[in-house]
């Protein structure tokens, strides 16, 4: 048990909170203030392991929010960022950034307020996330509709690292499946949470979004 901040302090900067590696870190209500263009309130770096941010707070932001960036075949994991507010961020800025070519499994993101940031989530394309949940953060969830082009027959669709709600329509579909399970519908809207699947069997390939 490491605990980073606890009781609230004050962090004047201009780079941020630093973690490198470790586990089992633990940051309650800081307070962190005046980051420059290149820091972050919090970066993440190397295989951190249990890490919890609860309360922290961020102004007068030119930098990022939260950013993780493992590397290249490093893997993060087991991390927490809860109950945290962005304010006063510099345009262009990311709230949580998932940086470079590294991995992070079984972490969660949720009611948080980053709608200060102009990019709310920004995720790099060679990061892989696995088992993550990022829900119920103002300014970024709900995410907006987008279009699912279905594949061969029977189709799987998986949900990414937020809640979706999946509408299938039209088409000739003879079966949905959700968790193994055939409700007997062949149109409706289904809701998964991060990483749960449904499978589509169609002769002529239905509208999904």
């Amino acid at each position: 048990f490491n605990p980073i901040s606890d009781g609230g302090p004050t962090f004047l900067t201009t780079r941020g909170i630093l973690i490198r590696g470790g586990q089992d870190i633990n940051i309650y209500g800081a307070q962190v203030f005046q980051i420059a263009a290149a820091g972050s309130a919090v970066y993440m770096i190397g295989e951190p392991d249990g890490v919890l941010i609860d309360g922290l707070r961020a102004r007068a932001m030119d930098g990022h929010f939260v950013a993780i960036e493992p590397g290249a075949g490093k893997v993060a994991k087991n991390i927490n960022v809860t109950n945290s507010l962005l304010k006063n961020q510099a345009a262009n800025k990311i709230g949580f950034y998932f940086a470079g070519d590294g991995t992070l499994q079984d972490s969660r993101f949720f009611d948080n307020e980053i709608s200060a940031a102009t990019y709310p989530l920004s995720k790099d394309a060679g990061f892989t996330m696995t088992r993550c949940y990022v829900g119920r953060n103002h300014g970024y969830n709900p995410v907006g509709a987008s279009v699912i082009t279905p594949g061969a027959s029977p189709y799987t669709y998986t949900a990414g690292f937020v809640p979706e709600t999946v509408y299938v329509s039209g088409g000739t579909v003879s079966s949905i499946t959700k968790g193994g399970l055939n409700f007997g519908l062949t149109s409706s809207p289904f809701n998964l949470e991060p990483g749960e699947s449904i499978v589509v069997t169609y002769t002529v390939v239905p509208t999904m979004h």
